[in-house]
């Protein structure tokens, strides 16, 4: 389907270029977007931030496998070795399926919240990168501007890269 959709894209541009060939007022440009983003990154340090608040929530996650971890032996330890069940395996292991459940749960807030953090410390770079590619775009005069990634060959002189990266003070 992805690829599907990729070709419809790739013919739609293409008639658009051939359309923009024959109107000499289209320019058409280029722009390594992710260097630009790692770039914005790096400087920002957003990665090491992410990385600490990673961290901490594998520290949560740590904790409460841990409490799951020792439940666990201690069914195990009174548990298993006898014939019989008495009431205290049977609310040890009410306790154990208990534990088990908070930790998917936990597990899925983790995940939540992670991808809320990743979307607010790298969403504006990504912004802030867009702004800056639409602000030459504008004054150089392009029509449009692809990203270098899907380009398979480009004449280096309609890469707007470099004034871009001047742009956001790279």
């Amino acid at each position: 389907m992805r690829r599907y959709l990729l070709c419809i894209l790739f013919l739609c541009f293409s008639l658009t270029m051939i359309k923009a060939q024959n109107n000499s007022a289209c320019k058409t440009g280029h722009v390594d977007r992710q260097a630009l983003v790692k770039q914005v990154i790096i400087i920002q340090g957003t990665d090491s931030i992410y990385a600490a608040y990673i961290d901490s929530q594998q520290e949560v996650m740590a904790y409460v496998y841990q409490e799951l971890s020792m439940l666990q032996k201690k069914y195990t330890g009174m548990c298993t070795h006898t014939t019989w069940v008495d009431d205290r395996c049977t609310k040890l292991l009410k306790q154990l399926e208990v534990k088990e459940k908070e930790v998917l749960q936990v597990q899925d807030s983790i995940r939540i919240i992670v991808k809320a953090k990743e979307e607010q410390l790298y969403q504006p770079i990504y912004e802030k990168v867009d702004h800056a590619i639409n602000q030459v775009a504008i004054e150089q005069g392009f029509s449009y501007i692809l990203d270098s990634d899907i380009l398979l060959f480009s004449n280096e002189e309609l890469d707007i890269t470099a004034l871009v990266r001047t742009r956001l003070g790279l």
